[in-house]
């Protein structure tokens, strides 16, 4: 009997992050994520493009999901107030994050200076984000500043979010999304105005 989708999607998940606390990302291949969920490397890549595809999902579902969820309760007007708003929402992602530490702190720690792959992957995923959220409150995405916009935010709370894991999560979560919403809040309300 063949496993279902999402059952498949779990286990390579799950393989990943038990692989990612045991070795580093650097150390994971593809084979040793298969074999982990029980799979074929043939399986794996009816799923997934590579190893970093995974962590796109992961990161996705700890962080991009709370954050999309709350974003959804608030109508056009209310997101409108974007200190409240963005404060709340950054705040979903960061606690995500902080609710997988060790996964995200194994990951990231030996990463910082030396590879990419987290700072890429979260910047796309808020990229996404952001632009959906620029072009609901009736801004064109086609804009040169709009799409420039969404990747500065995207890219520094990338930036930030690999620092502060890295740091070993030294600040807490509501003193992190104060930090970053106190600098950033200023250049959003000048976009949304």
């Amino acid at each position: 009997m063949r496993k279902a989708p999402s059952d498949i999607q779990r286990s390579v998940e799950g393989s990943f992050r038990k692989l990612i606390l045991e070795k580093g990302y650097r150390s994971v291949s593809v084979s040793d994520i298969a074999d982990g969920a029980h799979l074929s490397r043939h399986s794996f890549y009816e799923y997934y493009a590579n190893k970093e595809d995974v962590l796109s999902s992961i990161f996705s579902q700890d962080a991009m999901k709370p954050l999309k969820d709350a974003h959804a309760l608030f109508s056009l007007e209310e997101r409108r107030d974007m200190p409240r708003i963005s404060e709340l929402l950054l705040g979903k992602m960061y606690q995500g994050v902080y609710d997988n530490g060790d996964f995200y702190y194994h990951l990231v720690k030996p990463m910082k200076g030396n590879d990419d792959t987290f700072i890429r992957v979260v910047t796309n995923a808020i990229y996404d984000f952001d632009m959906d959220l620029l072009v609901s409150m009736g801004l064109d995405s086609a804009q040169k500043e709009t799409e420039y916009s969404a990747y500065v935010f995207a890219a520094s709370q990338a930036m930030l979010m690999q620092k502060w894991i890295a740091a070993d999560y030294d600040m807490s979560v509501e003193e992190i999304t104060a930090l970053y919403t106190q600098i950033m809040t200023p250049f959003w309300l000048a976009r949304t105005a």
